[in-house]
């Protein structure tokens, strides 16, 4: 698919912070409003509260990111990324406090949507803010360096902001606050996905336990595609699989459009005044668009510098491909899986950097060539390999026994 620029933000009728204060006419702002018209207006309506919330502006700078991740784009990155997350960075350093344990902290915050005794809950520090700002100025530190800036004020920034705590199920939603009911965005789990930086691990592993472990009573709709990217990112391809198969049964209508509540009548979850129950309503587009995006991830998903080749398959599938597939660092996938197992890979590189790739059951490489050259690699269980921008790699398996 061929990449388009980013049209500059536009921040009419939005707030900005100056020292601390909400200025509603600054243009140099680094909030977005949650409800906007097409051209970025903030927008009212019946959930026009949702306009004064911090947290949209997280949800856009994490988008940007990925735009530059998988474009490689440093004019866009230059003109258009790096300016609005400066921004968004400077509003939640004027907002940050310094507690007592010396550390920055950022008051105020929700985790999307959660609510609790009827009420939005709302506390310091939510692992979904955290989580993303701790993300922001690792990258902005990468790309003031690529931009040849100085980004030691975000590794200063990072340096002093509360850390995002885990403990023994998982991530969170905030410290010492474990999710505590079924929901549809899992917002604490934003470092498993999209910031891309668990897989694979025991955080990963025990946070999609604790949420699972709430069962589906609320607002299911939207969890089971997203679930779906989550089992794919730590291996449990069966679970991903019949996330989308629930999610296609019971909550697509016949216009594809998401239904939130249980319009087929079976009985998956508990109808609310909440949760947007009535059995035809026609909800969102938002959780089809997760569905390709979970295929995806059952292919090729990258976490940090480690690039994982179908690890998120269902066990029974026998026989599937996928063809260019694209990676952060605007690396393009084609991997082919026969007789449920991993066949053939074919990267062609992106940019220049230094990856790891793993695969599945770690099945030894039968034959490796890079640039139509037979190189090392076979053998191995796992790859690490350097590689410039148009470089190809092919690697292939053998059959068992």
């Amino acid at each position: 698919m061929e990449s388009k620029k980013l049209e500059k933000p536009r921040k009419n009728g939005t707030f900005s912070t100056v020292r601390g204060v909400m200025n509603p006419h600054e243009e140099d702002s680094g909030v977005f409003p949650t409800m906007m018209t097409p051209d970025g207006t903030g927008a009212a309506s019946e959930w026009c509260y949702w306009n004064s919330l911090l947290g949209p502006e997280l949800f856009v700078a994490v988008d940007f990111t990925w735009f530059y991740e998988y474009s490689r784009e440093e004019d866009t990155l230059r003109d258009k990324i790096y300016p609005f997350i400066e921004k968004v960075l400077h509003l939640y350093q004027g907002i940050a406090v310094e507690k007592e344990d010396g550390y920055l902290h950022i008051p105020f915050t929700t985790s999307p949507e959660v609510d609790k005794d009827g009420h939005m809950f709302m506390a310091d520090d939510a692992t979904f803010t955290l989580s993303c700002l701790h993300y922001l100025c690792r990258k902005m530190d990468g790309y003031a360096k690529l931009l040849k800036q100085d980004g030691s004020r975000w590794q200063d920034f990072r340096g002093r902001l509360a850390p995002v705590v885990t403990n023994e199920k998982g991530l969170p939603v905030y410290a010492g606050i474990d999710v505590f009911a079924s929901h549809r965005h899992f917002c604490h789990l934003y470092p498993i996905y999209p910031l891309c930086e668990e897989a694979h691990n025991d955080v990963a592993q025990r946070s999609l336990d604790t949420a699972i472990n709430q069962g589906f009573l609320e607002f299911a709709a939207f969890s089971c595609p997203y679930l779906g990217i989550m089992a794919a990112r730590c291996g449990r391809g069966n679970m991903s699989r019949t996330m989308l198969e629930l999610y296609c049964m019971v909550f697509r209508s016949r216009n594809s459009f998401t239904v939130n509540g249980d319009p087929y009548r079976n009985g998956i979850l508990r109808i609310s005044d909440t949760n947007a129950g009535e059995s035809a309503d026609a909800f969102t587009l938002e959780s089809g668009f997760f569905i390709p995006t979970a295929l995806c991830e059952m292919f090729v998903h990258r976490a940090k510098d480690t690039i994982w080749l179908q690890m998120g398959m269902p066990d029974e599938w026998k026989s599937c491909s996928c063809r260019d597939l694209a990676v952060e660092g605007g690396h393009r996938i084609t991997t082919q899986r026969e007789d449920y197992r991993i066949r053939r890979l074919l990267l062609k590189a992106g940019c220049e950097e230094t990856v790891t790739l793993r695969w599945k059951d770690d099945i030894p490489a039968a034959r490796v060539v890079k640039n139509g050259q037979e190189t090392e690699g076979a053998g191995r269980q796992s790859l690490t390999l350097a590689v410039l921008p148009g470089d190809e790699v092919e690697i292939e398996w053998g059959k068992l026994g």
